[in-house]
């Protein structure tokens, strides 16, 4: 699951500003606690996701995807 790949209402705002000031960043714990809808990705499709932590990630990214041109 990539929560952070999603649309989520205005309502769960305050679940996460409450995270954040309490330093729990993990998304799947703040969404946890309000209702979500989750939408499967067929494994062939899941390439289109990367997860990107650092600067030297993203700059591989951007390498990679430079290349693809």
């Amino acid at each position: 699951m990539h929560p952070l790949i999603g649309i989520y209402p205005k309502r769960i705002v305050p679940v996460l500003k409450k995270a954040i000031d309490e330093n729990d960043l993990k998304m799947t714990r703040s969404i946890a606690s309000v209702q979500y809808q989750l939408i499967p990705i067929p494994n062939e499709k899941r390439q289109v996701f990367k997860n990107i932590n650092s600067v030297a990630e993203l700059n591989e990214l951007n390498t990679n995807l430079s290349q693809l041109k």
